[in-house]
């Protein structure tokens, strides 16, 4: 868990294939909502219980695409098995790990939009997953760590947390 002022981020172990049984993260969310105002729970790739639970206890939901075909056709296929538990009004799409000026950005961005689907927001993270190796196994966070030589990095992820309210 890493606390930036009143929020929260909780993620699993990177790597790690276990998950938090439904009652424990359920326990756990509701522990943490009374001592945060944001949340952040980060689950693994594709639809799982937690996943399902996070979205259908969330007020917004952060979708992450790389900038890849293989990505979007994975969340998109998560979607449509999320039926009625997927509410686009309340999710913010956020391209991962994106140079704004490139192809694969621009193609995933103009992907999102021609899906017709009425996300509250898209966002841009720019370097998370380079971030993210250099401080594995450190203790220190990628926001820590942007605080310290990845500027670009935190302004996109202060500029998330506005589009959160945060």
């Amino acid at each position: 868990c890493f606390k930036r002022k009143n929020l929260s981020v909780i993620t699993g172990k990177l790597g790690a294939e276990e998950e938090i049984d439904s009652e424990d993260f359920l326990k756990l969310l509701y522990c943490i909502r009374t001592k945060s105002d944001i949340t952040i729970i980060d689950t693994r790739t594709g639809l799982s219980e937690l996943t399902r639970l996070s979205i259908k206890n969330s007020i917004y939901d952060l979708l992450i695409f790389d900038c890849d075909i293989m990505h979007f056709h994975m969340n998109m296929n998560m979607l449509e098995e999320l039926k009625d538990d997927f509410v686009p009004e309340k999710t913010i799409a956020v391209i991962n790990n994106t140079n704004v000026r490139s192809s694969s950005h621009k193609f995933i961005y103009n992907e999102l939009i021609s899906s017709g689907i009425p996300f509250k927001d898209i966002a841009f993270i720019s370097s998370c997953g380079f971030t993210g190796y250099e401080v594995m196994h450190t203790g220190v966070t990628p926001y820590q760590a942007a605080v310290i030589g990845y500027k670009g990095f935190l302004n996109d992820m202060d500029s998330l947390l506005n589009k959160l309210g945060g």
